[in-house]
């Protein structure tokens, strides 16, 4: 009896399960893929590359994209959703294992940047961002809006004409 009832609870969840990404967040790996799925809105760059935050903190930008936020629908298409996202591939760098523990881009909840893989970096924004958009970086991982932070570098990002 209890295998009877366990082979079921695994067919039943089975069923649920069979889209896993339905109704996700979705983040296009790269321009040309931003651009398939109509959400490409438009090029960054930074104003030198590899880009030197600081001393030690050194980020080689691949390419950076705005484009609209969206989600994976049920059959695997993309759904627009409100608001953008700012996205970033970047070379294989060992400071970004740190991202987010021993340094932040960002000092606020509103303003800041996370990892989406082991080279990428992502940032929401309700409007689309200005042609120069400045986060400030601060050495830890405390998100506040108070700003007596340590503050170690900035990150600059320029719209491509």
């Amino acid at each position: 009896m209890k295998i009877k009832i366990n082979l079921f609870i695994v067919f039943c969840l089975s069923f649920i399960s069979c889209n896993p990404q339905q109704g996700h967040n979705g983040v296009s790996e790269n321009i040309s893929d931003s651009k398939d799925r109509g959400v490409f809105i438009c090029e960054y760059m930074a104003p030198e590359n590899p880009y030197h935050i600081n001393d030690s903190i050194i980020l080689t930008i691949k390419e950076a994209w705005i484009e609209k936020r969206w989600k994976y629908s049920k059959n695997n298409s993309s759904v627009i959703w409100e608001g953008y996202q700012l996205c970033i591939n970047t070379e294989p760098e060992k400071h970004l294992e740190d991202l987010g523990f021993g340094w932040s881009i960002g000092v606020d909840y509103e303003r800041n940047m996370r990892t989406s893989s082991a080279t990428s970096l992502i940032s929401d924004f309700k409007m689309l961002p200005p042609d120069t958009i400045e986060y400030k970086v601060q050495k830890g991982d405390e998100l506040s809006n108070n700003y007596e932070k340590v503050i170690i570098g900035k990150f600059v990002l320029i719209r491509k004409k």
